[in-house]
């Protein structure tokens, strides 16, 4: 059985390889448009991994901000606060 930690480490990674995959397809096919190809790892290095950064900070984010109340008291009454 896998543990919820692990099961929500492995999804908020899928998550956050969504747009990681359509960056590294949208460099790829720009960069082919250039004439100037950049190797896959190059690729995955440079625009896949800073959006599995994100899937790290992401429960710090989310953590931070349940954390965080207004200064003057209200409610949250919207989605942004």
């Amino acid at each position: 059985m896998v543990s919820p930690v692990l099961r929500r480490s492995i999804l908020l990674s899928l998550v956050w390889a969504v747009p990681g995959a359509l960056a590294v397809g949208q460099y790829y096919v720009l960069q082919v448009y250039l004439g100037d190809p950049r190797t896959l790892g190059a690729l995955l290095i440079g625009d896949f991994l800073p959006w599995q950064v994100w899937a790290l900070a992401t429960p710090l984010v989310v953590g931070a901000g349940r954390r965080t109340r207004r200064r003057d008291g209200a409610g949250c009454r919207s989605t942004s606060c």
